[in-house]
């Protein structure tokens, strides 16, 4: 399941690894990415995202779509963001390694478009 800047606590552990300075819309892109994958809030995933489209993209309505996110973004313990790439047209494609309350770690990849000063998750 492919699953932005707003001022939510993160309640779990998460460490940036780059390997030079990261320049501020990086960072940002980068949190966007953290704070998302953070939330277990139907109401927050979507203003932290483009959710018609990732709805149509993943073929789901909005009650599945949520209740999905929230079962997965449930069990995750801490999100090691390992790069950001800034892409034409005010993209983002954030890395990052999920661990797992399970034990298990999954690598992400996930486009972030800037729109109105935030980074916003795109199904693209």
């Amino acid at each position: 399941m492919k699953p932005l800047v707003f001022a939510l606590a993160l309640p779990l552990a998460s460490t940036l690894i780059w390997a030079q300075e990261p320049s501020g819309q990086e960072e940002s892109a980068a949190n966007a990415f953290k704070v998302f994958w953070a939330s277990t809030n139907c109401a927050d995933m979507r203003k932290l995202s483009d959710w018609p489209q990732l709805v149509a993209k993943m073929h789901s309505n909005d009650k599945e779509l949520c209740e999905s996110l929230v079962s997965l973004h449930q069990f995750v313990q801490q999100v090691d963001v390992t790069g950001v790439q800034l892409l034409p047209g005010d993209k983002a494609r954030v890395s990052a390694n999920i661990s797992m309350l399970t034990g298990t770690s999954i690598k992400q990849q996930d486009t972030f478009t800037l729109v109105g000063g935030k980074w916003l998750l795109s199904a693209q």
